[in-house]
Formats: C-alpha cells, sequence, structure tokens
C-alpha cells in the first residue's frame, strides 16, 4: 500500500508519506516494549521465572537492610546458583544513560551486600545477540550498561520482542557476553565474579550449591 501511494506522489510528497509510515512504526513499537508501572515489570519477570521452573524469593532482605525485588535459585550442573533481579519500569531501548547509571549504581550495591551477580530488568527490546552489548566509539546506553556494569557485577534481563504476533525470547547479559542464552542455557564463562583489588583484577567462580550427600557409618 505504502509503494502504491508512493507512486501517484511528488518526490517531496513521497517522502512526507515515509516520513509518515516511519513514525507509525515507531508509535508500534514504543507500545510493543511499553512496560509502564512496575506490576507490570514483576509480572513479566515472574512469567519468565516460571517459565523456567526457577525458584525465587521476592522483597529478599540483604544484610545492609536494602530490599532487593527477586532472589532466584536456578539449577546449574549438579546444583544451583544465585543471583538477584532488580525490577525497573519502562527500560527499553530508549532508556537513557544517567537513568541507567541510578539503577546499576543501587544493583551494584545489592550485589556487595549479597555477593552475587545482579540483573536490571526487564529491558525490552527488538535488538539480540552482539546488538545487546556491542561496543566502540558510540554506545547506545543499553549496551554501554552490558559493557561497564558488568564489570561491578550487574548485568541485564532482557525480553526480545520484534512483533506483538511473536512470543517474546529471554536472555541475561554480563560484562558483553550472554549469562544466559536465548536456548535456556547458562555460559560458563559468565558464571563467576568480578573482584579487583588496586590494579588486580580476578574471576572468582560462582558458589555452585550442591545438595549434601549423607553417608551411612
Amino acid at each position: 500500500m505504502e509503494n502504491v501511494e508512493a507512486l501517484r506522489l511528488t518526490p517531496e510528497g513521497q517522502q512526507q508519506l515515509i516520513e509518515k509510515y516511519r513514525l507509525i512504526r515507531e508509535a508500534k513499537k514504543r507500545e510493543l516494549h511499553n512496560v509502564n508501572t512496575e506490576a507490570r515489570a514483576s509480572q513479566l519477570l515472574r512469567d519468565f521465572f516460571a517459565s523456567t521452573s526457577w525458584e525465587y524469593k521476592e522483597q529478599y532482605l540483604t544484610k545492609n537492610n536494602g530490599m532487593i525485588d527477586f532472589v532466584v535459585k536456578a539449577p546449574y550442573q549438579d546444583g544451583h546458583i544465585f543471583f538477584g533481579v532488580e525490577c525497573k519500569r519502562q527500560l527499553c531501548d530508549e532508556t537513557n544513560a544517567t537513568e541507567l547509571a541510578d539503577h546499576m549504581e543501587q544493583a551494584q550495591a545489592y550485589s556487595r551486600d549479597l555477593n552475587m551477580p545482579i540483573f536490571i530488568g526487564p529491558v525490552m527490546t527488538g535488538h539480540t545477540g552482539s546488538e545487546l552489548w556491542v561496543g566502540g566509539q558510540s554506545l547506545r546506553a543499553i549496551s554501554a550498561l552490558n559493557i561497564f556494569g558488568g564489570r561491578v557485577n550487574v548485568g541485564t534481563i532482557v525480553c526480545t520482542r520484534r512483533s506483538q504476533h511473536v512470543t517474546p525470547a529471554w536472555c541475561m547479559v554480563l560484562r558483553g557476553e550472554y549469562f544466559l542464552g536465548y536456548d535456556g542455557q547458562f555460559n560458563p564463562a559468565r558464571i563467576n565474579m568480578v573482584s579487583t583489588t588496586n590494579s588486580k583484577k580476578r574471576r572468582d567462580a560462582m558458589k555452585i550449591w550442591r545438595p549434601r550427600v549423607h553417608t551411612e557409618e
């Protein structure tokens, strides 16, 4: 339809029509990714956790009396790992860097308290893969968070949705790589915590909690 109408217009009219449809597409994209209440954002996360059969506790009190939205227990290898999720509304490709920096600062404090990585989300986007963390001289705000936040054990939990007719796909990003891929598998290269003392950087393996084996004497 757009092409048929464009054939009947002057070059100026064609440009106006193209701009009109561009604005319509942008509006639909914003509507698709609009999670304008924390209640809705929290429910999206609960639904995702349910789809993975992960266990979680809400409003978890940290040792310094902070209150993180979720602490999650997820199966890994022959045990479980734990990580936190801090729920924020209206996180998307258009969220500005200053707002994300505030969220990262809060999440970093939770990470120190709990000694586990913390993921901010849900980030609603149409991007996938390296588009979520691509570097270079010019960075999108979300990419910057996924690169720099990982250095303080803060990542993102991402919901990729390109159309209302397509089932949303979820992943988790930490230090410029998948922590959890779209296939639902954890990335062993990211199952660790950053520990820095002066100029010395370490990657310490996250603790894998395994059930105790009782032996009969």
